[in-house]
């Protein structure tokens, strides 16, 4: 069942990925495809569309060529943008095409975005507005989302790169009413069961007795792709005490354990997208370090009528440093747009 779960995470993140096409570029009187594009870069990209020619490189402007793309599915747009008392034709990167579009533009020493709103809006998306140094980005995508509660709630969590406001202007176009994925870090607690399991010759025979042990410790959920998938990792602390008595012929063997580890589960995590209670299910390795990791063990003899109490050994039984698989399942309650605590 495993491998079965373990597939799954793999064919779904690959299906993050554009399929292919052609490449191609288009002029006013002409479309090209099935050519040989080259890629120099965001940089470049802005400013030039180059077609390999047999051993020629043939640089093509924005006033040539309306629009050019590449067979991974980038592709760039001839525009006219707004410069203080003027406007430049570039190549802008269109990084979604609908009701509202998105594009990006790279230059000598700057990078931004435009949004394109319904074929009537034109405006630049600045990381900070030059006449109001508290207002950012975000308060200008409230603006422009605000006939769409659901999706103007969240541009706080919105960053300014191309893949988070390609996400958040995707949710837009369908005014979709599901949580954003954005980065999630804080405190976690619980209580722990565990059972101890011994390779030692003389012991693994036996059944321990499961103990009990409250865990604290911080987590950090990293969304891939700004997708429903997630990096996951925690760091938790947990002791145990364990108190074992077994009977072996004539000894009467007591084993006493006090533990003290710090646990760190690296996971994969899926979280289906709903209002307000979203499952999600993950897995990958754990790495477990015993920093505290103490034992003796007596054995009580009877001869004779008489008991004879001595120390064994005082030698750890259990492995320092400890490496396995974890898998899990739960649900995260969403209390507003940005808490969403998860529940074991």
């Amino acid at each position: 069942m495993r491998n079965y779960w373990f597939l799954f995470f793999i064919m779904n993140l690959f299906s993050m990925v554009t399929s292919g096409q052609t490449d191609y570029y288009s002029t006013a009187n002409s479309t090209y495809a099935g050519i040989k594009l080259i890629n120099g870069g965001d940089k470049y990209n802005s400013r030039f569309c180059t077609v390999k020619k047999g051993d020629q490189l043939v640089k093509y402007s924005p006033y040539e060529v309306l629009e050019y793309g590449f067979k991974n599915g980038r592709i760039f747009v001839s525009r006219d943008i707004p410069l203080p008392d003027s406007s430049r034709r570039v190549f802008l990167e269109r990084l979604k095409k609908g009701k509202n579009n998105l594009y990006y533009y790279r230059g000598n020493k700057t990078k931004k975005f435009y949004w394109e709103k319904d074929s009537t809006l034109f405006v630049e998306l600045p990381k900070h507005v030059s006449d109001n140094e508290s207002k950012e980005f975000n308060d200008m995508l409230y603006e422009l989302t605000s006939d769409c509660r659901n999706i103007a709630e969240v541009t706080g969590l919105v960053r300014y790169n191309k893949k988070s406001l390609t996400a958040f202007i995707t949710r837009y176009n369908r005014c979709d009413n599901k949580p954003f994925p954005h980065l999630k870090f804080g405190i976690t607690g619980g209580y722990a069961v565990s059972k101890l399991s011994s390779s030692d010759a003389m012991l693994k025979k036996y059944s321990f007795p499961y103990d009990g042990s409250m865990t604290i410790g911080l987590f950090v959920d990293v969304p891939i792709m700004v997708s429903n998938y997630s990096f996951h990792a925690d760091i938790t602390f947990h002791q145990g005490a364990y108190s074992v008595y077994f009977r072996d012929e004539n000894k009467n063997i007591d084993l006493l354990i006090n533990t003290a580890a710090i646990s760190v589960p690296f996971l994969i995590r899926y979280t289906y997208p709903s209002v307000k209670l979203s499952p999600f299910i993950n897995m990958g390795g754990i790495y477990a370090y015993n920093f505290k990791n103490e034992n003796t063990l007596y054995e009580a003899t009877i001869v004779h009528d008489v008991v004879e109490i001595n120390p064994v050994s005082d030698e750890p039984l259990l492995t320092k440093s400890l490496i396995g698989f974890s898998a899990g399942s739960g649900l995260e309650y969403r209390l507003n747009y940005r808490h969403e605590p998860g529940l074991p």
